[in-house]
């Protein structure tokens, strides 16, 4: 496959998975190097969400509808990492400020039965944000406030529209689509704001 070849990949978007409010999704969690090859493997450092963002999408329309995002402070490992702070535009002093996980999830749950339909899925880039939030929660001992919502997975929509059956990553795809770059990359709701883009070139509309 070649690059900037458009003409030859197949038209798949998120209305053909769902046609309503999808719920964009994306998540911030405490790192250290090597973790996400490993899926924080160590029990001493598990992934705690420092940031969540979300966006009550309309994937008929592919317009944005509302919006949410909360910084949190970690409870295991409440001091980020210096290779965490190096890759993300979030400070020390900003989860120090923020509230813990667990005080988020009321208000993640109330947007959620506002903006979104009892079978809205989430949407993202891979299912990190989703698998981690389960766990986290579990650990926490309160309801996941995502439940058993479908997952879409933007990254394998990605790989149905180019026809490749390997990994691809997202700036490497944005390059492929003539999708511009964003302002905020690696903040939770910037990132998934962005997911717009990649779904409206996905349908060929491409601007």
């Amino acid at each position: 496959m070649q690059d900037n070849k458009l003409e030859e990949f197949t038209q798949v978007a998120l209305r053909d998975s769902y046609e309503g409010t999808a719920i964009l999704i994306d998540a911030e969690f405490t790192c250290w190097e090597g973790s996400l090859a490993s899926g924080w493997s160590d029990p001493s450092r598990p992934a705690e969400m420092i940031e969540i963002g979300m966006i009550a999408y309309d994937a008929i329309n592919q317009k944005e509808l509302a919006s949410f995002s909360s910084l949190m402070k970690p409870r295991v490992n409440p001091v980020l990492s210096a290779y965490c702070l190096n890759i993300l535009p979030i400070s020390q002093n900003d989860v120090d400020a923020a509230p813990e996980f667990e005080h988020v999830i009321p208000s993640i749950a109330a947007w959620l039965n506002q903006h979104a339909e009892p079978d809205s899925p989430t949407a993202a880039w891979g299912k990190i944000a989703r698998t981690n939030t389960t766990t986290q929660a579990r650990r926490s001992d309160v309801v996941d406030p995502f439940g058993d919502r479908h997952h879409i997975q933007v990254d394998e929509l990605v790989k149905i529209a180019l026809g490749i059956n390997r990994q691809i990553e997202r700036e490497d795809v944005r390059k492929i689509l003539n999708i511009e770059p964003i302002t905020g990359r690696h903040r939770a709701l910037a990132d998934s704001a962005d997911l717009i883009a990649f779904d409206i070139a996905l349908t060929g509309r491409i601007k």
